[in-house]
């Protein structure tokens, strides 16, 4: 299904990232590169970071993921607390596809040292931009 018209890829880019299989995630992510969606821009921010560390490319793709989706980056640095029940549906933009997004990828963020630090940074910067 080279289309992934059941949005597959949206798992795979997760699964693989868990297993810091970094070469086949980004060989998934060049697949669908034009790819605009929280779980997918907030996995490949995690990616960049994981291989290159805050660099400019990196910094940029976290803003990208989080115009996306504001509500994720809030839920990382405590800003807000999201609920462990995932509700079965989620609507772009909105706080319960942050929650998917979390409950799906919080522990490759997790087991990505620096990772957290890397969002408060970029919170910190940013926070006034609401």
């Amino acid at each position: 299904n080279p289309g992934d018209n059941q949005g597959v890829r949206y798992i795979l880019a997760s699964v693989l990232l868990k297993c810091k299989k970094y070469n086949s995630y980004f060989e998934l992510y060049q697949k669908f590169e034009d790819e605009e969606s929280t779980f997918w821009n907030f996995n490949y921010a995690l990616f960049l970071f994981a291989t290159e560390g805050s660099t400019k490319k990196a910094n940029h793709a976290l803003s990208q993921a989080n115009k996306q989706n504001k509500h994720v980056i809030q839920f990382m640095t405590g800003q807000k607390k999201f609920k462990t029940e995932p509700t079965g549906y989620y609507n772009p933009g909105a706080e319960n596809e942050a929650t998917a997004y979390m409950m799906e990828n919080f522990k490759s963020w997790i087991d990505c040292s620096g990772s957290f630090e890397w969002v408060m940074e970029y919170f910190e910067k940013n926070k006034w931009r609401k």
